[in-house]
């Protein structure tokens, strides 16, 4: 699999430096993709320095123009893009119920939103299948972490307080 082309949302720090960063060790021309530009050509630079082959791009996962212009942007430096890796991806850690409609439209646009732009706009379009069931799942682990770390302690919470209102056997 060396010299593919890869693509990786959120390549400019982070989890997505380090994969971007691992795949290059790996022999593939890395595109480290992110909104934050000066992160995303860092991770570029710290590649090319280990004697891989990357590029920083810009790209807003929320904005399907910046999609297609970062994959353009690819598709004229690299060629055509085999491996592609979403990790773009925001959360503010915070009580679930000071959260906004504002702080969860946030949250859908770039973690699930941004990964359906990166599928729609792919080249890759035999993996859609593939990556509707990865999107599938990632709503799944999400909804699972939300009820764990939200709404789990307010349902132990209830069934205290109900299971303590019930009167004690004799």
């Amino acid at each position: 699999m060396s010299n593919r082309v890869a693509l990786v949302t959120g390549g400019g720090s982070g989890i997505g430096r380090e994969i971007c960063r691992a795949l290059a060790a790996d022999g593939r021309r890395v595109a480290a993709a992110d909104i934050n530009t000066e992160g995303a050509e860092e991770t570029a630079r710290m590649i090319n320095e280990a004697g891989g082959t990357a590029l920083g791009v810009e790209i807003d996962v929320t904005s399907t123009d910046s999609v297609v212009d970062a994959r353009l942007t690819v598709l004229d430096q690299f060629g055509e893009v085999e491996v592609l890796v979403n990790c773009a991806g925001w959360d503010d850690f915070m009580p679930f119920v000071t959260t906004t409609e504002d702080f969860w439209d946030r949250v859908i646009e770039i973690n699930y939103k941004g990964v359906r732009s990166e599928v729609h706009t792919s080249e890759l379009q035999s993996l859609i299948p593939f990556s509707y069931a990865v999107f599938f799942f990632s709503y799944l682990l999400f909804f699972f972490l939300s009820f764990s770390f939200f709404f789990l302690p307010f349902f132990l919470l209830f069934l205290s307080l109900l299971l303590s209102s019930l009167p004690s056997p004799s």
